[in-house]
């Protein structure tokens, strides 16, 4: 990894054995020394695309296939905040095996008992709830304890209780809220009139259409809303507009509906397998710099790895450390 290159050093006061003067130092890399993406570049969506790891692929494999130089595997890594490659690399077969039975099982446990406690359950997710029109109520993956319950209102099939209906009439009129409008019972004009009254809803003025409820019998429609002898009535009288009386042109009819109250217990076990191959998984979604933005990316790292002038600068690769054999301690 020539990410090591990269580091700047560190002049140390020797510990060997044979050294020969207290002052004698040894350069090592500065393992301390981080680098981050620049907060312009990192917060630009254009810089980077997400990619997903594929069964095998390494960092150095990656970086070969995107920049051609499989040493440039520590841009990699340092785009996507990687500082240790064994938890935050996806594993794959038998690797990822071993390494779940190491986390979850001990020396003195048998090869079964290890994957016994691998198939426990870690913990609760709650799973999709939808109601009858398909919408979600709720979403599936929130950690919950095992009894959570989730109450929500369902529709129960409607029954035939009309809550009101509404008489588009071949003509406006006025209307005040409580007046009755009555389509009398008769066999007239060649229509059958079963009879059918209500109460107007709300007060209205020059409109066709007039909301009732308190719904008994059935209002019957005639063409373009010709009286057939026996038109509707307002209060007992005939209902008219200028002298024309009429039936209704159109009924569109609301009925009530029930609804009631469902509690279900919309809960899932997840296993420590489970949520380890989950975990596992989302891996192997990273985003990667892309190549255009890479040698910004390089030279900010090598300023940023540069020393600043202090007490302990040697030159912008080299800084020293406390020696305290050269104070006498």
């Amino acid at each position: 990894m020539s990410y090591f290159r990269e580091l700047p050093n560190i002049s140390y006061s020797s510990r060997f054995s044979g050294r020969n003067k207290s002052e004698e130092t040894v350069e090592v890399k500065n393992l301390f020394k981080r680098a981050k993406l620049r907060s312009d570049i990192d917060s630009a969506i254009t810089a980077f695309s997400y990619y997903k790891i594929s069964e095998g692929e390494r960092p150095d494999t990656l970086a070969k296939k995107i920049y051609n130089d499989s040493e440039l595997d520590w841009v990699i890594l340092t785009t996507n905040n990687i500082t240790n490659v064994r938890d935050q690399w996806p594993l794959e077969g038998m690797s990822f095996t071993n390494y779940l039975l190491s986390k979850y099982g001990t020396s003195d446990m048998t090869e079964e008992e290890k994957y016994a406690e691998l198939n426990k359950v870690k913990h609760y997710e709650t799973t999709q709830v939808k109601d009858e029109y398909d919408r979600i109520l709720l979403e599936k993956g929130a950690i919950v304890d095992k009894d959570f319950k989730f109450t929500f209102t369902k529709e129960v099939p409607r029954n035939k209780t009309i809550s009101e209906i509404t008489l588009t009439l071949p003509f406006t009129a006025a209307f005040n809220a409580g007046d009755a409008i009555t389509q009398p019972t008769a066999n007239s004009g060649g229509y059958t009139f079963t009879g059918g009254s209500g109460t107007v809803k709300t007060t209205t003025s020059n409109k066709t259409k007039v909301i009732i409820n308190k719904v008994v019998g059935n209002f019957i429609t005639t063409p373009s809303g010709i009286p057939a002898g026996n038109p509707l009535l307002l209060n007992g009288v005939v209902l008219t507009n200028s002298g024309v009386s009429g039936n209704p042109v159109g009924v569109s009819i609301r009925y009530k509906t029930n609804t009631t109250a469902l509690t279900v217990n919309p809960v899932k076990g997840v296993s420590h397998y489970e949520y380890e191959v989950d975990m596992n998984e989302k891996k192997r979604r990273i985003k990667v710099l892309k190549p255009e933005y890479l040698s910004v990316f390089i030279s900010d790292m090598r300023n940023i790895m540069k020393y600043s002038r202090s007490s302990q600068y040697v030159n912008q690769r080299i800084k020293k450390t406390y020696n305290p054999d050269s104070v006498g301690v």
